[in-house]
């Protein structure tokens, strides 16, 4: 007989050796003791059992709540930004202060005749006739 390793599979098997004690508690008197003592380990588990089912649902219920809370936060400080960049400005510095990055403009444009450095190196003349 195999060795059985899941809750459910243990319960089950803990379930019949109590089933068979207590047909055949007349022919064992001896393991009376016994047999009361798996019975209320049994109730135990089956309460436990019961207790961890509902905390697993309990766990997903939360999760669900928090997924939603933290999206709304989100949704919250987003606007908040924005808010904050009417009131005070887009290049204002004090933006920093909440965790916004003030517009500082945008970097500086080269000549259009003038190639980025490096890129005139290794750039090789195309030649049409060949």
């Amino acid at each position: 007989m195999s060795r059985e390793t899941t809750y459910q599979g243990t319960l089950e098997d803990l379930e019949r050796l109590n089933a068979a004690l207590l047909a055949n508690a007349a022919d064992l008197p001896q393991l009376d003791g016994v047999r009361v003592e798996l019975e209320q380990l049994l109730n135990l588990a089956r309460e436990t059992l019961e207790e961890q089912t509902g905390l697993i649902a309990g766990k997903l219920d939360a999760t669900r709540r928090l997924i939603r809370l933290i999206g709304n936060g989100r949704r919250v400080a987003t606007a908040t930004r924005k808010l904050l960049k009417a009131h005070y400005g887009l290049s204002s510095e004090k933006l920093a202060e909440f965790g916004v990055e003030p517009f500082l403009g945008r970097g500086r444009r080269t000549s259009p005749g003038i190639a980025p450095s490096g890129a005139a190196e290794s750039a090789e003349p195309i030649n049409p006739k060949s």
